[in-house]
């Protein structure tokens, strides 16, 4: 027996993306983020230094600094709110970092994880620059001293390569 499909008009709305939600950094004069970095890496040492800046002078609050070294009793919190800077060591550094290519950079929130990430120094520096020029003023001070990254944007800067692929024995080779 033949089965009968009634098609019934639909009404499309056209609405707006969602806003992100504000990022809470502060808890009054208490930092809720721990900026987390490689643990064996120099050049990510001055951009930790010049991020925990940047946040103290936009919040009146300094952040503690750690690395990412693993003992054999680490374990994570999936659930804490820290800022990755850098190529850590982390799940969340390492799905963001499959999607990048060298020259790219990534100003991104995954979960409680604000991660600001490249393969390359340079790179890196340009996306803690980002992070200065576009995402630093939109921290707000609500009245009660606690401060919010009001309508964060995931951010993935595209560097310019030129050539698009590059075979080896008629085989693509990838990033």
């Amino acid at each position: 027996m033949p089965t009968t499909i009634e098609a019934t008009e639909a009404t499309v709305l056209e609405t707006e993306p969602p806003k992100p939600e504000p990022i809470k950094l502060t808890d009054g004069n208490k930092p809720l983020y721990t900026i987390v970095r490689p643990d064996e890496s120099d050049g990510v040492f001055e951009l930790t230094k010049k991020l925990t800046e940047m946040l103290k002078s936009a919040t009146g609050v300094d952040f503690k600094n750690t690395t990412d070294f693993i003992g054999w009793n680490t374990v994570r919190d999936p659930e804490a709110y820290e800022i990755l800077l850098g190529f850590t060591n982390y799940d969340e550094t390492a799905e963001v970092m499959k999607d990048l290519k060298y020259f790219d950079y990534a100003v991104v929130v995954r979960g409680h994880k604000i991660i600001i990430t490249a393969y390359t120094d340079s790179s890196l520096k340009k996306a803690v620059n980002y992070f200065r020029d576009n995402i630093i003023p939109l921290i707000a001070k609500g009245d009660d001293g606690s401060c919010v990254i009001e309508a964060f944007a995931d951010e993935i800067y595209r560097g310019k390569y030129n050539v698009e692929s590059v075979t080896l024995d008629g085989n693509p080779l990838q990033n």
